[in-house]
């Protein structure tokens, strides 16, 4: 309905029709920010959580890497060979 038509239907006044509806087009455009927020967040917590996945299996990989030096005769006490 047009501003002019609610005046003449509801007796009230244009500047209370006028901040009504500003503030319509307010919540309105806040709803699609809020949606659009809302579908970032979510691609962002995919993001995270392979990364997250990711690094827990990296640690693993590191883990073993670690032992099967740890058994070998690689120390930080060991003298470098004779070729250095």
């Amino acid at each position: 309905m047009a501003e002019k038509e609610l005046v003449a239907n509801t007796g009230l006044s244009a500047e209370l029709i006028a901040a009504a509806v500003e503030y319509q087009r307010r919540i309105s455009d806040l709803e699609s920010r809020l949606t659009f927020m809302e579908v970032t967040i979510d691609a962002l917590d995919s993001v995270v959580t392979k990364q997250h996945d990711l690094i827990d299996a990296m640690r693993e990989q590191l883990k073993t890497v670690l032992i099967q030096m740890g058994g070998s005769n690689l120390t930080k006490d060991s003298e470098p060979p004779p070729h250095y």
